[in-house]
């Protein structure tokens, strides 16, 4: 029986897009034992998992504040004995940096799988390898790790063979029971909204927002379900739900298994590029991004029912993957200045994709 082990330790939606190759795996070998190395704060998807075996949990935020402290000292040293307890037959560093070449090279593994010299994202990760294959950053997010795999096993990727699930607990099953049983969203046709981003230059005009959902809302009965996870969000949510209040509600953060199962009944999601999305691949549910610094040949889901709307920089940028001025940009015009009839055609090719699902 062979066993596996995955490095993938942030960010977020990486590491969903990752599940991808994990899915690969056990397809390829039903019998195959994983393990995964995570970030604490991004465990709850692969504890979740129920092909992952053991999660390895890291903490270096927390690690780095006191790195002398008695207690951090013990919870390092308990992780490498962890590490180390297992010889695998191959670890795959699907994150290609220092930090996560420094855990692959403590792993006992014949082979270390990584990133070739020419596309690896931090040079230093290269001596912590012993297998290297070339991944072009051009391909779509959700191609990149599993070109990884499909390389070391010489083999092809199977684009149609990826079913997700993830364990839920009663409290995720209630809660998801809780929102689609509120009264306010009783429409056959219910579309999650999520306007939050870590990055300003991705969030569109909350204007613009309002202006499309209410033509949109005129022209179909929907219901609306505004999803946040900071304070500053919620009260962006806040102000959506005000402008829709009879057909409406405001939902909080969730769990990606929670929200993941939440997706899967819902009949479509409209977001910007942020980590939503990454949950949203791991689905069939029809979605619409917007997109302005970053590409959707890149970060966009798979799949003819994913539709997106690529806002134009006025600036003459040009990128692969992000726009060089993404984080520095003063007025993120690309996205801010979009109108509403310049969406019109987009939403109404994904207003077609969309399934009516019953609660």
């Amino acid at each position: 029986m062979k066993k596996y082990l995955f490095v993938k330790t942030s960010a977020l939606g990486d590491i969903l897009q990752s599940l991808f190759a994990v899915q690969d795996l056990k397809q390829r070998d039903p019998s195959a034992i994983i393990d995964f190395v995570v970030e604490k704060r991004f465990s709850d998807c692969i504890l979740s998992h129920p092909l992952i075996r053991k999660t390895l949990i890291v903490d270096t935020k927390k690690w780095r504040k006191n790195p002398f402290s008695k207690s951090d000292r013990k919870e390092i040293s308990t992780f490498i004995q962890d590490l180390r307890k297992e010889e695998y037959t191959a670890v795959f560093d699907l994150q290609g940096n220092s930090k996560s070449g420094l855990i692959t090279k403590l792993v006992k593994a014949n082979d270390k799988v990584g990133y070739s010299f020419k596309c690896v994202p931090e040079f230093l990760n290269i001596f912590a390898t012993n297998q290297r294959f070339y991944v072009s950053h051009s391909l779509p997010i959700t191609l990149q790790m599993r070109s990884l795999l499909a390389q070391y096993f010489q083999s092809e990727i199977d684009l149609h063979s990826v079913k997700f699930f993830f364990d839920l607990n009663i409290e995720s099953k209630e809660k998801i029971s809780q929102i689609l049983s509120n009264s306010i969203v009783r429409t056959d046709k219910k579309i999650l909204v999520c306007m939050g981003s870590n990055w300003i230059n991705k969030v569109p005009s909350l204007a613009m927002v309002k202006t499309v959902l209410t033509s949109w809302a005129q022209k179909e009965e929907l219901s609306f379900l505004f999803l946040w996870g900071s304070e500053k969000e919620r009260k962006v949510a806040n102000d959506l739900m005000a402008t829709f209040s009879k057909n409406s509600i405001s939902i909080g953060h969730l769990s990606i298994p929670t929200l993941h199962a939440l997706i899967q009944k819902v009949s479509g999601v409209v977001a910007p590029d942020s980590s939503i999305l990454h949950v949203v691949a791991l689905t069939d549910t029809p979605s619409l991004s917007l997109f302005g610094p970053s590409s959707p040949l890149v970060y966009k889901p798979l799949g003819d029912k994913h539709h997106f709307f690529q806002g134009a920089c006025p600036y003459g940028k040009k990128f692969v993957k992000r726009c060089p001025k993404l984080r520095t940009c003063k007025t993120g015009a690309c996205l801010k200045d979009i109108k509403e009839a310049e969406l019109q055609d987009t939403l109404s090719i994904f207003s077609d994709s969309l399934t009516s699902k019953s609660r």
